[in-house]
């Protein structure tokens, strides 16, 4: 912190203890002109104590020559405030930067109105709205030349456009900008009538006063382009603990109409005589997840692992029975395993997804948010490219995977991509036939949870997602309406959590057709 400087003239020596500056030095200074004459050479003022700091300042941290630095003194009227309100700034210090490299304080680097176009990608037409608006303004009207900051309020503002902020809100910003800048402009020039007059001296002015608008206008923008983006990663989110609220778990309704615990008892007795089959041994296991007995699962897979440690079937089992139960270390282990191992289990990278999409998020910020998301969005890609090698055995994968797409962040623009692979998928399990190798009701709980997952994503709140690279236009796909998905989940199976789940989903009117495009 800067000591407070007394009012009286100091001695040289006093200078140079406070300075640090040498008594040699001093004189040298004063004789290149880089400070004001005093009435007493014996004796030094606060202001010329104040500037020869700013000498040593802008030669140490910017190296700039003793020349520039007369000059800037020179524009500045010598006053160590402005001076300082200068130095102070960081678009201020690259800017001064570039004046020690032209060599010119004149000749920093401007751009022309088709440079910043080239630059920023807008068109004539919108760097027209940009001036009007009064976010950006170029230094000289009669050919228009514009500044480097000029290039980032641009490029921020188009950011935000693609986020979803409106223009508007930079429109109101400039003005704001404008009207505080017009009023600090016009008081200080009727107070200061003596010198309103003096050339140098206004362009100063005009020179500090919009560059500290401009890095004004960039904090600012930046600070709601932030925000913005913190809404939509957070959008939709989820916050549970276990998936065992996402994936359907039968009523025991279900269970007696398909007769699932009968056949989880055939499983028990074709492994008592055949011991060493570790196929019946997989399906009694999926049999035990299918009926959600989960930490009967887990402990009957477990004990199946010590025979079979090299088994992937039985270890992606494990990872989900893990999973269901709410223990997501165990299960996340259990599943990088068999991904790791390079195992073609489209299962495996489904529930790595869903693990990692469940996991609470250890910061709020949009960088920790994306990198957490961008893995799971991976996993979602490698386990439906599995799946398209049999899509009628793996249409769980489908259908967990679908509904990732619809509930990651908007900023990832699969929102669109999901729902139509959801609706596609519900389309094909109402029309085919219960696949045998799947087994009694499993036909059926895929069905479930593909409608509760469409009714989930054609409930949500609308969303501005960012603007995608343009694709050939998709054909209107049908949708169900919001009571017939209601409708086939209760007739499936009233009893179950899902069932109670979509009555309470609060709705609006949805239209039986939508168009969607995959992004």
């Amino acid at each position: 912190m800067q000591q407070a400087l007394p009012e009286e003239p100091r001695r040289i020596s006093a200078v140079v203890r406070h300075t640090g500056i040498s008594k040699e030095l001093v004189h040298h200074y004063i004789r290149q002109g880089l400070l004001p004459k005093s009435e007493s050479r014996a004796r030094y003022s606060e202001q010329q104590v104040r500037l020869l700091q700013q000498v040593r300042t802008l030669r140490e941290d910017h190296n700039l020559p003793l020349e520039l630095i007369r000059r800037l003194f020179s524009i500045f009227d010598f006053e160590p405030d402005r001076i300082e309100a200068l130095t102070l700034s960081d678009s201020l210090s690259k800017r001064i930067g570039q004046f020690a490299q032209d060599g010119d304080l004149s000749s920093s680097k401007r751009l022309s109105a088709d440079e910043l176009m080239r630059e920023t990608g807008v068109t004539r037409e919108r760097l027209s709205e940009y001036e009007k608006a009064r976010l950006v303004a170029p230094l000289v009207q009669s050919e228009p030349r514009f500044g480097a900051y000029d290039v980032n309020v641009v490029s921020l503002c188009e950011h935000g456009v693609k986020l979803g902020i409106p223009f508007d809100a930079f429109r109101t910003i400039g003005s704001y900008v404008g009207i505080a800048f017009d009023l600090a402009h016009s008081e200080f020039y009727e107070v200061s009538t003596d010198r309103a007059l003096d050339a140098d001296r206004i362009l100063a002015d005009l020179f500090v006063r919009r560059e500290l608008a401009g890095s004004f206008v960039q904090n600012v923008l930046a600070g709601l382009t932030q925000r913005r983006m913190q809404g939509l990663l957070q959008q939709a989110r989820p916050q549970r603990a276990s998936l065992d609220a996402i994936v359907f778990r039968p009523s025991p309704l279900f269970l007696r109409a398909h007769g699932i615990d009968e056949q989880i008892e055939r499983s028990r007795e074709a492994m008592r005589e055949l011991p060493g089959d570790a196929a019946i041994r997989l399906r009694l296991g999926w049999l035990l997840l299918h009926a959600g007995r989960y930490e009967e699962a887990a402990f009957f897979l477990t004990e199946s692992l010590d025979k079979w440690p090299e088994d992937f079937t039985l270890r992606t089992a494990l990872g989900c029975s893990h999973l269901l139960l709410g223990d997501r270390q165990r299960g996340t282990e259990a599943l990088e395993q068999v991904v790791e191992a390079g195992a073609q289990l489209p299962l495996a990278y489904t529930f790595l997804a869903l693990s990692r999409f469940a996991q609470p998020s250890q910061t709020d910020t949009p960088e920790s948010l994306i990198r957490e998301a961008v893995p799971v969005l991976q996993h979602v890609e490698e386990a439906l490219a599995l799946s398209e090698q049999d899509p009628t055995l793996h249409i769980d994968s489908r259908v967990f995977c679908a509904w990732l797409m619809t509930a990651l962040p908007p900023v990832f623009a699969c929102r669109d991509r999901g729902t139509k692979l959801l609706a596609e998928t519900l389309d094909e399990l109402q029309n085919a036939p219960a696949h045998e190798r799947r087994g009694a009701g499993w036909h059926e709980r895929a069905l479930i949870n593909a409608a509760y997952f469409l009714l989930e994503s054609l409930t949500a709140p609308p969303t501005v997602q960012p603007k995608a690279s343009p694709q050939p236009e998709a054909e209107p796909i049908e949708l169900p309406s919001v009571e017939q998905l209601r409708t086939l989940i209760c007739r499936l199976d009233p009893g179950c959590a899902l069932a109670a789940a979509a009555y309470l989903i609060e709705t609006e009117p949805t239209p039986s057709k939508r168009s969607h495009e995959t992004p």
